[in-house]
């Protein structure tokens, strides 16, 4: 028995073995059958302790990602805050653009019938003439002349503003990747809690088979003894 203990190296292989080479006549002693508890015992604990340092492994993994759920739940309803502001405001530069659109062509339409330069020149002044202006019209040159800064101005802010919407266009595309990584990421901790699941459940049936089999040998050795008392 214990040249097969070593040879197999566990208990269910070495009492397979065991029950296959017997015969009526072979011989077992509680010697024996101690050695083969006492070595189902050892492999169990030893079983037990690797299942529940992996589970406190995975325990561990879980609240880590856990805690990472929570923040891309976090970032995520702010994402949606900023998604609906992005709307509102694309839906509002939409309108604008389109006001501008046909205020720049009634503009045009209105120099040309005016013969005056292009006021979107802003190292042209328009043309005052120095005996005939009234004040009225130099406020109206130096209106006129702001509103060409205004309308630069409002160009460079519409240039940031498309530079805004286009990073949280990839924002939004970083929080789609990381929720589909998040999404595999549950599946293979699930399975992982799966293998370990019927790796027990098989520890368990097989502590139940080498319960069997050590019932068996006590009965053959009962038997015996009964024999050798009568």
């Amino acid at each position: 028995l214990k040249y097969l203990l070593e040879k197999e190296g566990s208990v269910g292989s070495a009492c397979s073995q065991l029950l296959a080479n017997m015969t009526a006549d072979t011989e077992i002693s509680f010697a024996d059958l101690s050695a083969i508890t006492q070595k189902m015992t050892l492999d169990l604990a030893t079983d037990e302790r690797a299942f529940l340092n992996c589970l406190l492994e995975l325990n561990a993994y879980d609240r880590q990602l856990w805690e990472n759920m929570q923040r891309i739940s976090d970032v995520d309803s702010k994402l949606v805050a900023l998604e609906e502001k992005q709307s509102k405001m694309v839906y509002n530069m939409g309108c604008i653009n389109e006001e501008q659109k046909a205020l720049d062509s009634a503009v045009t339409e209105l120099e040309k019938a005016l013969g005056l330069p292009d006021w979107t020149d802003q190292n042209h002044d328009l043309p005052v003439d120095a005996f005939s202006a009234t004040p009225s019209d130099s406020k109206r040159q130096q209106l006129m002349q702001m509103l060409i800064s205004v309308d630069s101005q409002i160009k460079e802010a519409d240039c940031d503003l498309q530079e805004i919407i286009d990073q949280v266009s990839a924002l939004h595309k970083s929080k789609t990747a990381m929720s589909n990584s998040n999404k595999a990421t549950e599946d293979q901790v699930a399975q992982i809690l799966k293998n370990q699941m019927e790796t027990l459940i098989y520890i368990d049936k097989k502590a139940g088979e080498l319960d069997a089999k050590v019932d068996e040998f006590k009965d053959v050795l009962d038997g015996r003894n009964s024999t050798a008392y009568s």
